[in-house]
């Protein structure tokens, strides 16, 4: 990781699969696990850490009213079938809306997939906390769109 042009977001996953009892040393865990990404990153590079959670989630696991990672990007987890960052969100752990939502999960479909599972993602404009990171990843995902548009072509 010593390529200034390097770029990348980590999203710690949070949901209910084995996590201890101890809100309090579940917390502790996410600063600590957060905070060493954050400070293992090239200087200078755009990249990120964020949470990937649901409601239910976090507040089980680090209890619902904790706001210790709401300067990180929220991945809100609702499978509602809406492709915004709105529909259904209630805020929570003091994030007042998410920058990213999977609408939709576990769907197999053999369109682009030969009948893999896949979820579905909705990354609209939003104000993230690393709006470099952020505009990187915008621009990488036109980038695979755009490679995928054009290998279907041929």
């Amino acid at each position: 990781m010593n390529d200034a042009n390097m770029n990348g977001f980590l999203f710690l996953v949070i949901e209910r699969y084995n996590w201890p009892a101890d809100q309090a040393g579940n917390r502790e865990f996410i600063l600590n696990f957060t905070n060493t990404i954050k400070s293992s990153m090239v200087n200078g590079a755009p990249g990120g850490v964020g949470i990937y959670t649901r409601y239910n989630d976090w507040s089980q696991i680090v209890g619902g009213s904790w706001t210790g990672a709401s300067d990180m990007d929220l991945f809100w987890v609702n499978w509602n079938g809406r492709q915004d960052l709105t529909t259904g969100f209630t805020p929570f752990g003091g994030w007042s809306a998410p920058c990213f939502h999977q609408y939709a999960g576990n769907v197999v479909t053999n369109n682009c997939t030969g009948g893999a599972p896949i979820n579905y993602d909705y990354h609209g404009d939003c104000v993230c906390q690393d709006a470099v990171c952020y505009n990187k990843f915008v621009e990488k995902r036109a980038m695979r769109f755009a490679r995928h548009k054009l290998d279907q072509r041929h």
